[in-house]
């Protein structure tokens, strides 16, 4: 007969931990309550990314002005605590107020750099080796409205894209602010930049949204592989409808790039367009519209449940909600689920970034708010995965018939939850009875009914509060 003994504790754990670890997709509480973090002066634009070389994302924050010497045109970096939440750990002066920001590794160091426009100067801002930002290296140009970062030519190297307020061109700069070319690309004032690649050809295109003018909602330079860029295609909803914001995603699990442009005022006129790639890398057209808050003004997109479809997320203007649609199984946005966030009655296309912001895998929702500060939406699921605990039975050894001994799996660990139980049991050899100690891990057991020598062979099962379980044996040889 063999003989096993288990302990646990707090049994209800396990389940609890498992639940907490499976997304649970269309949940109205994928997001907790906004959690605000003043920067005194008016928040403009927000990005996340890891910018001390910690391995860890920190929330980037640029400000404007607002009357207050302190924290005009800052750009303050904000870094995780588990205790207090986001803490500032630096605050950089930039010569004008920000209107975009774009992070990249702009000297292929393998670090992250930032890069704020300012409205008449690009403003970029290196890691150093040390995990610190340097001061600014600073252009003077009108191409400072809105930035985007990515490999433009097809060098290996990351490149600028820039656009002004308004007007016909966008302008590509190599990192150290050598303008490379000029591409026409028509828009009006509030108008978005992003890049992303919507061709299938894995290079990065690039898409200038118009909010204004009777230009198209749309203009798309699609890279050519060659160093360049195709000419332009544009893309419109064929009405007198302007664009509010512009982002790059899988928005139909297929596998390819699409555009999303929100877009309108008041419902019913409130919606979010979606421009789907087709099998030959263009565009589908006419484009769908699925139905919107009021007044969705910034737009982006990311998986914010885990389920590897990538969801929409989308501020609303004055309407003190953000609003998320969830891609279902099928490739298909349900309806949108609101959130209450403070008030503000405009955002910035480049004020809402996504990112893991507390460590836990999922990503969180960011706003520069210049009302509040930098204001976050906490991701209520964690998409880490839960290692494995490591089960230590301790190192074989050698005893006296008649004798007793003991068993001591405490020394067994888990490294990012808690052991639940601990189970003993004999695997081989004459049968001996095991015992509780009173310590949790550690049996005990007598060789007093062994009628000569021999080897015990004893085995240990761990399992944490994720579910997940590791083994280990030890073997006891018993002498006369």
């Amino acid at each position: 007969m063999i003989n096993a003994i288990k302990f646990k504790i707090t049994p209800h754990c396990v389940a609890m931990a498992v639940a907490l670890c499976v997304p649970v997709s269309h949940a109205a509480d994928q997001f907790g309550q906004a959690v605000i973090y003043p920067t005194g002066s008016w928040a403009e634009v927000a990005a996340v990314g890891d910018v001390n070389g910690d391995g860890t994302n920190e929330v980037l924050v640029a400000t404007s002005s607002y009357f207050d010497v302190e924290n005009d045109r800052k750009l303050f970096v904000f870094d995780y605590d588990a205790v207090n939440g986001l803490l500032q750990t630096d605050k950089l002066s930039l010569s004008g107020s920000a209107r975009s920001i774009a992070l990249g590794d702009m000297n292929n160091d393998g670090r992250t750099d930032v890069l704020v426009a300012t409205g008449n100067a690009l403003e970029l801002f290196i890691q150093d080796q040390a995990g610190a930002l340097a001061d600014a290296q600073i252009l003077s140009t009108s191409y400072a409205d809105k930035v985007v970062i990515a490999d433009l030519d097809n060098d290996g190297l990351a490149e600028i894209a820039a656009m002004s307020t308004s007007g016909t061109d966008l302008a590509i700069f190599d990192a150290a602010f050598n303008l490379m070319a000029v591409y026409y690309a028509p828009h009006g004032a509030f108008s978005d930049l992003t890049v992303g690649d919507i061709s299938g050809d894995g290079l990065a295109d690039v898409i200038v949204m118009s909010g204004s003018g009777t230009y198209d909602n749309l203009s798309v330079l699609r890279q050519d592989g060659a160093g360049g860029f195709l000419p332009t295609t544009y893309h419109d909803l064929g009405g007198s409808e302007s664009g509010g914001a512009v982002a790059i995603g899988d928005l139909n699990s297929d596998g390819a790039n699409d555009i999303v442009m929100c877009y309108g005022g008041n419902r019913p006129n409130s919606f979010i367009a979606e421009f789907l790639q087709d099998d030959l890398g263009g565009l589908v057209t006419p484009s769908i519209s699925v139905a919107s808050y009021d007044i969705p003004e910034a737009v982006t997109v990311a998986d914010v449940d885990g389920d590897g479809r990538e969801d929409v997320l989308v501020l609303h203007a004055g309407a003190i909600r953000m609003g998320v649609y969830i891609q279902d199984g099928a490739g298909a946005l349900m309806p949108e689920t609101l959130y209450p966030i403070p008030y503000a009655s405009h955002y910035n296309p480049h004020g809402f970034a996504v990112g893991d912001v507390d460590g836990n895998g999922s990503p969180d929702a960011v706003i520069a708010d210049y009302n509040s500060g930098l204001v976050v939406l906490y991701n209520t699921e964690s998409f880490n995965h839960p290692e494995a605990p490591v089960a230590e039975a301790g190192t074989d050894f050698s005893i006296k018939r008649r004798t007793t001994a003991f068993l001591d799996g405490r020394a067994s660990i888990d490294t990012d939850g808690q052991i639940v139980s601990y189970e003993w049991q004999q695997t081989g050899g004459i049968p001996v009875q095991l015992w509780f100690t009173g310590e949790l891990g550690v049996v005990g057991f007598n060789t007093s009914n062994m009628p000569k020598g021999g080897t015990l062979t004893f085995e240990l099962t761990v399992t944490d509060d994720s579910g997940m379980s590791d083994t280990d044996s030890i073997t006891v040889d018993v002498f006369k």
